[in-house]
């Protein structure tokens, strides 16, 4: 099933894009106390043709819960889950970011945005962890995407 994601855009904006998908892994890992920082996804970016700048596709599958011992099973689904939606989020928030820049302005194209696996550490990781790595993969995009044009 795939998603829109909300982002500000003009229908008279250049929609133009990468033009080869970029694979990766965006990863914010900091260690900085306790509770650290963690979260890890891999993902695909890819040309789409669609009425929407951004389509996101969640194809990750809530690991075994192995370790974690301390949630139930459903607890731990309804945190992957909670993670997911904050990478959505971070995914929204930095292509604004990006469209609204005063200095250089970047428009988004048209993209899907596919999700393939979700890494979670029961203690470091939050919400705040995943939007930012969306935000390091959003900005690796634009690169690529400067790139390329």
């Amino acid at each position: 099933m795939c998603d829109i994601i909300p982002v500000v855009y003009s229908s008279e904006d250049d929609m133009t894009t990468i033009n080869a998908p970029i694979e990766g892994v965006a990863k914010y890992i900091k260690q900085s106390g306790c509770p650290g920082h963690y979260a890890m996804v891999k993902y695909r970016i890819e040309p789409f043709e669609s009425d929407y700048p951004i389509i996101f596709e969640n194809r990750a599958t809530v690991p075994e819960q192995g370790q974690y011992t301390r949630l139930t099973p459903e607890e731990f689904v309804a945190t992957f889950e909670k993670y997911v939606d904050a990478f959505k989020m971070g995914i929204q928030e930095s292509a604004n970011h990006h469209y609204k820049d005063e200095e250089n302005p970047q428009k988004i194209g048209k993209i899907k945005i596919i999700m393939l696996e979700l890494h979670i550490h029961e203690s470091d990781s939050s919400m705040l962890s995943f939007k930012i790595a969306a935000g390091l993969m959003m900005n690796e995009y634009f690169r690529r995407k400067q790139h390329d044009n």
